[in-house]
């Protein structure tokens, strides 16, 4: 039997595709103050309540919850990018979900998210996977 020294890794990641936007660090934040200011400012107030680290429930509510109807947050789980956007497919239990969209529903979803995520240009294809 042979056996392996040194760094072994038995980690796992998810792939994704999503119509959306890459955040700057740290903009969760400054992006849910302005896309849905009541629930920022009750996540804010949870935090002084609870002695939460307001960034820290930002993103745990972020990972749970549509940040406005039909927008999500994504992570690489790495801590080096952060999503914002429309879920076209995503892998869940080892089947990444199929999805087909013609060229005018693609740009529908990309007006979409941006009104609703109110930026000033149009978002991008992205595709990627994550740490889970």
């Amino acid at each position: 039997m042979k056996t392996r020294n040194g760094f072994v890794s038995n980690s796992s990641s998810s792939s994704f595709v999503i119509i959306g936007y890459k955040l700057e660090s740290g903009s969760l934040a400054d992006l849910l103050k302005q896309i849905n200011p009541s629930k920022y400012e009750e996540l804010v107030e949870k935090a002084k309540k609870e002695d939460y680290e307001v960034e820290d429930l930002l993103y745990d509510y972020a990972y749970d919850n549509d940040l406005v109807e039909g927008l999500r947050f994504m992570t690489d789980g790495y801590g080096d990018h952060d999503y914002i956007g429309y879920v076209v497919c995503e892998e869940k239990d080892y089947h990444l979900s199929s999805n087909k969209l013609s060229g005018q529903e693609i740009f529908d979803i990309m007006k979409e998210v941006q009104e609703k995520a109110q930026m000033f240009c149009l978002p991008s294809l992205i595709t990627g996977s994550r740490g889970c």
